[in-house]
């Protein structure tokens, strides 16, 4: 807002040295094109924040389909499958309020950066448990106990969805962010 203001301020001086008839039109020209960049503005930081519900939505909804699959080589059963396919919207649901809480206290940017790194861990943990790189990066070897605790960690940080919905439905507060 600052680099705006001191923007028209030049060019306003700008159009007094050049002459009275054409400084209408500049100053007119320079506010539409303000405005212009603003509104651009606007729709790149509801990109970026409607970007990161898509990842979460996609980290959900993608691997559903394969938790059977991924589960059996983990010899689970029905019951197992279940817990570990209602893991993620239960820990996410659980984990709304806190977010929020966390949100109106530190702002919305450092929750969303946090719940985006916990997301990576999340999906990190759920891609490697079973393999060898697994063992070897992370330190432990695959089990269905890692595969709940992969898919309950990625629904705890999905749970800031309801801060980014906060976060453009509520206008910006620079010192709330």
């Amino acid at each position: 807002d600052l680099f705006i203001i001191v923007f028209f301020a030049i060019v306003i001086t700008y159009t007094f040295i050049i002459g009275k008839k054409e400084s209408v039109k500049i100053i007119i020209a320079t506010y539409i094109s303000i405005i212009a960049v603003q509104g651009m503005g606007n729709l790149l930081a509801q990109f970026a924040a409607y970007s990161h519900t898509y990842i979460d939505m996609l980290g959900f909804g993608l691997i559903l389909p394969q938790l059977p699959f991924f589960a059996q080589q983990f010899d689970a059963g029905p019951v197992e499958i279940g817990i570990l396919a209602s893991s993620f919207p239960f820990f996410q649901l659980l984990a709304s309020g806190p977010w929020g809480a966390a949100a109106d206290r530190y702002g919305a940017k450092p929750v969303l950066l946090a719940g985006l790194a916990g997301s990576v861990a999340g999906f990190l943990i759920f891609g490697f448990a079973g393999s060898v790189a697994g063992f070897l990066i992370f330190g432990f070897a695959g089990s269905y106990a890692m595969l709940v605790f992969s898919r309950s960690l990625a629904g705890v940080c999905a749970g800031n969805l309801g801060v980014i919905r906060a976060l453009l439905a509520v206008p910006e507060d620079p010192a709330r962010n």
